[in-house]
């Protein structure tokens, strides 16, 4: 893909040498880089907000003089927060960051490269609707690695299933955090440009984001989930609230997925964020029957 404010192909950044862009948002840049050291392809992320910088020289970021005063700086220290935090999660199902550092008056993070399709690409390549079997088959260490964010205090964000990468042989694995991409949000009064539409709950919605917390990501898994089944995402959560729309899944997956299954799904896709599991904990053993989710 084209980015005008990407980094130009063949920028060396210490050890790694940029190739192409794999994707790009509000908040940063990712590349396929070339590690010279180890001679592997890398993911490469570049802390770049396009509402609060520009590119000077066709290398060095900048801050935008009409940008939040300090926004940027304020911004780079979330990310690199976020980016250690994330380096200390070890989990198969998470991205594994290889290293974290500044140049161009930016911060990156290296992290390993993924071969595979995203699930969201996955989806798109099935003749059909996927089997109760694949699904399960993502989920499960999809819900494992969730769990193990959560104790560590943090949150995704931004779960959508063009963030789950699938590895080899078949092995969801998360990727591109969004915590500390809505923090700066927040900071800036942009946080409405950075969601990800039908996947991000009622609550992300909101300037002070005080009423997030594990229901949030539990939100936008479910949303996950349910395009998969369907192919569509929920209804975008700010109109569900008072007139909900949404076909349940207990409906669009009756006679082909187990009905503990569906349940838990629209469980987890209540608009208002108390209606929902309050932890994986919960959440995972409603998909067995094991609690139920009226309660």
């Amino acid at each position: 893909m084209h980015d005008p404010n990407a980094l130009a192909a063949g920028t060396r950044l210490g050890e790694y040498t940029i190739e192409s862009v794999l994707g790009s948002g509000g908040f940063g840049i990712t590349y396929r880089a070339h590690d010279t050291r180890l001679d592997t392809p890398v993911a490469l992320k570049e802390y770049f907000p396009a509402s609060l910088a520009f590119r000077v020289g066709g290398t060095t970021v900048a801050s935008r003089p009409d940008g939040a005063e300090g926004g940027y700086d304020w911004g780079m220290g979330k990310f690199l927060h976020e980016a250690t935090a994330l380096a200390q999660l070890q989990h198969p199902n998470i991205v594994g960051v290889r290293r974290l550092f500044k140049a161009n008056n930016s911060a990156y993070m290296a992290l390993d490269y993924i071969e595979g399709p995203s699930m969201k690409d996955w989806r798109r390549g099935l003749r059909g609707r996927p089997e109760q079997a694949d699904l399960d088959q993502l989920l499960i260490p999809l819900l494992n690695a969730l769990d193990l964010v959560h104790r560590k205090g943090l949150l995704h964000r931004d779960i959508a299933p063009k963030n789950v990468m699938i590895a080899r042989p078949f092995i969801p694995i998360l990727i591109d955090f969004g915590a500390a991409r809505q923090l700066v949000a927040q900071h800036s009064q942009t946080f409405a440009a950075l969601l990800t539409p039908g996947y991000a709950p009622f609550e992300q919605y909101t300037a002070t984001g005080k009423s997030q917390g594990p229901w949030t990501d539990i939100y936008a898994l479910s949303a996950s989930v349910y395009e998969l089944m369907t192919g569509s995402t929920p209804p975008e959560s700010p109109d569900r609230v008072n007139d909900d729309k949404c076909v349940p899944a207990v409906e669009v997956g009756r006679g082909r997925y187990r009905p503990e299954f569906l349940k838990a799904i629209d469980w987890g896709l209540r608009p208002m964020p108390k209606d929902r599991p309050q932890s994986v904990t919960d959440w995972r053993s409603a998909f067995v029957g094991v609690r139920a989710t009226s309660g």
